[in-house]
């Protein structure tokens, strides 16, 4: 039986429009966006994420945003609140710059 979390992560990532994936998001509740621990983005044309998509989700090891369009600069920001993240795949994109600092 797969979870109210399991459907919505499933249609999130068969989402193509990222404008789509934002809708999606906002009925993500704050306690699943806590507990989430993997979230794969991978090759769905993604041009642009705002630095607020991964606030709250403390409990994410594993990201991967691999074979998307993502352009311009990655900044702290964007990972303010994933301090538990082992694994990143930001492979074929278009990222120009990361301004990413550890934590201490």
């Amino acid at each position: 039986m797969q979870t109210h979390s399991g459907k919505f992560i499933h249609h999130l990532v068969s989402c193509l429009n990222f404008q789509v994936m934002i809708c999606c998001a906002i009925f993500y509740s704050r306690k699943s966006r806590r507990t989430l621990q993997q979230l794969s983005l991978r090759n769905n044309k993604i041009e642009y994420i705002p630095e607020a998509f991964l606030d709250n989700m403390t409990a994410l090891t594993d990201l991967d945003l691999s074979w998307n369009n993502l352009n311009g600069e990655l900044t702290s920001r964007h990972f303010a609140d994933v301090i538990n993240l082992d694994f990143l795949s930001l492979s074929h994109n278009k990222i120009v710059c990361l301004k990413v600092s550890a934590p201490y």
